[in-house]
């Protein structure tokens, strides 16, 4: 999943050891890309706080759920 999250341009993973990968939003809002894939049943979390700003927490899923994810995140236009 990392690797793939690290393709997308306008995201920034950071390396992880656990079960979430934290990405910076290099483009966008953090919390619309949340709000929107959430509205496509799509589970993130929008993390925005001193530091963390503007970024996304991704849950490691199943690989059809990674899959599905990964899909969706290259096909999102970042405003």
């Amino acid at each position: 999943l990392y690797g793939e999250l690290k393709k997308i341009s306008w995201l920034i993973p950071v390396p992880s050891q656990g079960n979430f990968i934290l990405c910076s939003v290099k483009r966008g809002k953090a919390i619309q890309i949340q709000q929107t894939l959430q509205s496509e049943g799509i589970i993130l979390r929008a993390m925005d706080q001193p530091r963390i700003p503007n970024c996304l927490r991704i849950g490691v899923g199943t690989p059809e759920e990674n899959d599905t994810l990964i899909k969706r995140l290259n096909s999102y236009e970042v405003k």
